[in-house]
C-alpha cells in the first residue's frame, strides 16, 4: 500500500491516538465490570429485588400491587385472629353446659350442641 509521504506522519499520530483511546476504554471497562466490589453490589441489589413467577423481576407497579395485597391480607388475618380466643372458638361463642338427668337419678353435663329437640 502506498501512502503520500507528506501524510505519513499524521497517519502514525492518528494510529497512536486510536490505540491509546482503545487501551483507556478497555481499562475503564475492566475497572467498572471486573471489580469485585461492583459485581457484589449488583448481586446484592438483584437479590433484594422482588421476583415474580418464573424468576423475572417485577416492575414497580407490580411490586406496589403485591405490597398492597399483602397489607390487606395481614389486616384481614389480624382481624380474624383478634376474634379468635384460646382453642380457636370465637369470643363470646363458648357453649354453655347444662346438667341433665339421664333417667337414672344421675345428672351429667352436656354440651348444648349435643341436645336435639
Amino acid at each position: 500500500m502506498f501512502v503520500n509521504p507528506h501524510q505519513y506522519s499524521r497517519i502514525l499520530m492518528r494510529r497512536e491516538a486510536r490505540t491509546l483511546l482503545e487501551r483507556n476504554k478497555k481499562e475503564k471497562l475492566e475497572l467498572a465490570y471486573s471489580s469485585k466490589s461492583a459485581q457484589e453490589s449488583r448481586q446484592k441489589h438483584a437479590r433484594n429485588r422482588k421476583r415474580g413467577k418464573g424468576g423475572r423481576f417485577l416492575s414497580k407497579k407490580e411490586v406496589r400491587d403485591l405490597e398492597e395485597e399483602e397489607e390487606r391480607k395481614t389486616e384481614h388475618d389480624q382481624e380474624s385472629s383478634s376474634q379468635l380466643e384460646g382453642n380457636g372458638r370465637r369470643k363470646g361463642g363458648r357453649r354453655k353446659k347444662r346438667s341433665l338427668d339421664d333417667g337414672e337419678g344421675q345428672t351429667r353435663a352436656m354440651d348444648i350442641g349435643q341436645l336435639r329437640t
